[in-house]
């Protein structure tokens, strides 16, 4: 079977999370021999015309093709105004200059990369689409209004709501085949007409592991953490982040009971992450605030020792699986991950990788024992929970544990 991968990304070529997530799984795809090995693999990134030619995207796409030499990295460049099949068929020229006549999987990255797929199957042929589903949008789309489903929110919402469903069903319908981050997800897609026996459930993964005793040393070191006690938070500032409930109102206690206990956060929204560190009354000696660059998380992290994902029970965290779960794993450091978000909290309590706490169930007698016990356990049975965090990305959060999985995806919508 010889074919070429067409990575769809539509107008998300500045985010932070390409690098790892497309950038770094495609060229796990391109250097491991095997069965149904694509012959190329290039990454598409579609962006407005008007922003083409920026500075920033230039930069990025040195950047990537840097990163990963092995795969293609393409401009799609399009203008609006005329539509989607006008612009298809320019860029289906462009795609075939940098392909050889070989068949095209379309590898697309959420429904806007599906409808895109479906305008330039119409010139490149022969080709299939595999859909790249990594959250539920529609779900996201009322929790960011602070509706936990439709039924509550107001007519125009729930109006928004089916017309992100009808999106998505379009888009699966279009597929030969699906990936999906979680048996949650997998469950949401065959609710609106995926058919499972086509969905592969490939989490966000790493490329490997990032952790060394050596590098961990050095970096406590550098960031003056020696002799301290560790949380890290790597992200966005988001309300589904649950940040001030979450994380800080845990720290704080923490804080309050231990004077060694600091916390590291890593995101690019520095202003608002202080801000909120600054409103649950957190002193700033107790907190490193970095906008680090992508490629300097793993690093960072080592330093920590323990990453946080502490969100509230809902609909749409059922179904998520967070980039930041396995750079945690990758970097060396157990989860605190709180109860009846998804699976997160069964797989670190399983493997041993963590501590799960039902943080958002307690009162505040209940809390500050749940943060006594996590000091307690993160003090004393470090290199145990260390280990485990290692071992359990090395078994289920590294791209190259999904590469059969992945391809037998490409070699359906192949054949279909």
């Amino acid at each position: 079977m010889q074919y070429a991968v067409v990575h769809l990304v539509v107008q998300e070529i500045l985010k932070d999370l390409i690098a790892p997530q497309v950038m770094d799984h495609m060229a796990i795809q391109a250097a491991m021999l095997g069965e149904d090995r694509p012959e190329q693999i290039v990454v598409g990134f579609l962006e407005p015309m008007r922003n083409a030619a920026s500075a920033s995207i230039r930069h990025r796409l040195r950047t990537y093709r840097r990163r990963t030499p092995q795969v293609k990295v393409v401009l799609l460049p399009f203008t609006s105004r005329l539509g989607k099949r006008s612009n298809a068929r320019l860029l289906a020229a462009i795609l075939r200059l940098s392909i050889r006549e070989l068949p095209i999987v379309f590898h697309c990255r959420t429904e806007s990369a599906v409808d895109w797929a479906i305008e330039l199957s119409r010139f490149v042929k022969p080709s299939g689409i595999v859909a790249d589903i990594r959250g539920a949008w529609p779900e996201e789309l009322l929790f960011a209004r602070g509706f936990d489903g439709p039924k509550q929110a107001p007519p125009e919402l729930q109006q928004q709501h089916r017309a992100a469903e009808t999106h998505l069903r379009r888009a699966l319908s279009a597929s030969a085949s699906v990936l999906t981050v979680s048996d949650g997800l997998v469950n949401y897609l065959a609710s609106l007409g995926a058919n499972p026996a086509r969905v592969a459930c490939v989490p966000c993964c790493v490329s490997s592991i990032t952790f060394t005793p050596e590098a961990r040393s050095a970096t406590r070191e550098r960031l003056g953490l020696h002799g301290k006690l560790v949380f890290a938070y790597a992200g966005t500032v988001t309300r589904y982040q649950h940040i001030d409930d979450g994380l800080l109102r845990f720290f704080r206690l923490a804080a309050e009971q231990a004077p060694d206990v600091h916390l590291l956060c890593l995101t690019q929204h520095i202003d608002e992450m202080k801000a909120l560190v600054d409103a649950c009354g957190i002193s700033g000696d107790r907190v490193t605030l970095r906008a680090a660059a992508q490629h300097e998380i793993p690093t960072l992290l080592a330093a920590a020792d323990a990453g946080f994902l502490l969100r509230a029970p809902s609909r749409m965290n059922r179904f998520s699986q967070p980039t930041k779960f396995a750079e945690y794993l990758a970097a060396g450091l157990p989860v605190v991950v709180s109860r009846g978000t998804g699976i997160l909290d069964d797989l670190v309590e399983a493997n041993g990788a963590g501590l799960a706490i039902d943080w958002f169930n307690s009162n505040d007698e209940r809390r500050n024992a749940l943060v006594n016990l996590a000091c307690i356990r993160l003090r004393t049975c470090a290199p145990q929970l260390r280990a485990a965090a290692v071992a359990l990305c090395e078994r289920q959060f590294l791209w190259s544990n999904y590469v059969s999985a992945v391809r037998a995806s490409y070699v359906r919508a192949v054949r279909q």
